[in-house]
């Protein structure tokens, strides 16, 4: 089903709000399933929840690139922020690459949205600025530091992570580029 663009932008702001008020660098305690870059493989998310649980019963830590190359971008998105409005203490997003629209046009992602949304581009708009409001990483437990791309030459110290301001709109200048 096509969620309605009133109901995404709803969905979309909600949940830029919770990710606006996390930390820019998540410090999580307990424990958690760390999943990375499921590109729009919704049927991948349904067997890991399958596997792992649903929320809240089961935390999860989604590592980015949630969106590209496969084809279910929008209803994978969709599903997560749901999950992470639902229940925003069991569920974290921190950003990859592909949450950056510089990669939309060549892996897919602004194609599926305009198919989708008949060549509307509120849709690619409103995922735009929920994602430019998602965190960077995560500690989890004091001893896991998870970021989507790993620790590139010009990677600061994590309290120079935790200055950034966001929104964040691209990733082409460090330290943003050193993580993603």
């Amino acid at each position: 089903p096509i969620v309605p663009i009133p109901i995404l932008t709803e969905l979309c702001n909600f949940s830029s709000k919770i990710f606006a008020d996390e930390q820019m660098i998540l410090n999580l305690k307990g424990d958690y399933a760390i999943i990375g870059d499921l590109h729009g493989h919704i049927l991948d998310l349904f067997r890991i929840l399958r596997k792992f649980g649903h929320p809240p019963k089961q935390n999860y830590v989604f590592l980015g690139d949630l969106v590209d190359r496969g084809e279910f971008s929008t209803e994978t998105i969709v599903l997560i922020l749901l999950m992470k409005c639902l229940y925003p203490e069991n569920v974290y997003v921190i950003r990859g690459n592909h949450e950056f629209t510089e990669l939309w046009p060549a892996c897919g992602f602004l194609a599926e949205l305009e198919t989708i949304y008949n060549n509307s581009q509120t849709p690619s708009s409103i995922f735009m600025k929920a994602f430019s409001f998602l965190p960077l990483g995560a500690i989890i437990n004091n001893r896991y530091l998870c970021v989507h791309g790993g620790i590139g030459p010009e990677m600061p110290s994590i309290q120079q992570l935790m200055l950034l301001e966001r929104p964040i709109y691209n990733f082409d200048s460090e330290p943003v580029l050193s993580i993603v």
